[in-house]
């Protein structure tokens, strides 16, 4: 038989403990059956419903948490989306674009091209989060805001 040492506040598993391996077991704690340590173990399980002794995987992420990881992987994505578009022409990516802006050459008028475009995307981007942040709107998905930028064209 296997241990389970959880937060009592919030059911959060702080660590798994054997008898014939730990002298001291912290409390509290509920005894788990070797198959049903196996199964969260295999499942990553991280939390303990004690009324029911089940074992599940929970997010202990704040609103606030998932808001920001929400906001840096939409940004995220929109970066991919520009320098993807940008490979696609043969930069490095769109902050390579930079090299050839300001002086004659001939890539300028390309590169200032894709430098509006970037430029726009993220001004739609900066719309988006003040209307979230406004409560206008909720926080859109990766998709939902990638399909909102303007396309290149």
């Amino acid at each position: 038989m296997k241990y389970v040492h959880y937060d009592e506040v919030n059911g959060k598993l702080l660590g798994w403990y054997d008898k014939d391996i730990h002298y001291v077991i912290p409390t509290p704690n509920i005894e788990v059956s070797d198959e049903d340590w196996k199964i969260a173990i295999n499942a990553n399980a991280n939390f303990i419903d004690t009324t029911t002794k089940t074992l599940s995987v929970k997010d202990f992420r704040t609103a606030e948490e998932l808001l920001l990881k929400q906001a840096k992987d939409i940004n995220n994505a929109i970066q991919n989306h520009l320098d993807t578009t940008a490979q696609s022409l043969r930069y490095d990516n769109i902050n390579a674009i930079g090299k050839y802006v300001g002086y004659e050459n001939d890539f300028r008028a390309e590169a200032e091209k894709l430098g509006a475009w970037a430029s726009s995307c993220w001004k739609v981007a900066g719309q988006i989060e003040a209307d979230v942040q406004s409560g206008v709107r909720v926080m859109p998905t990766v998709d939902e805001v990638l399909a909102e930028l303007p396309v290149y064209v």
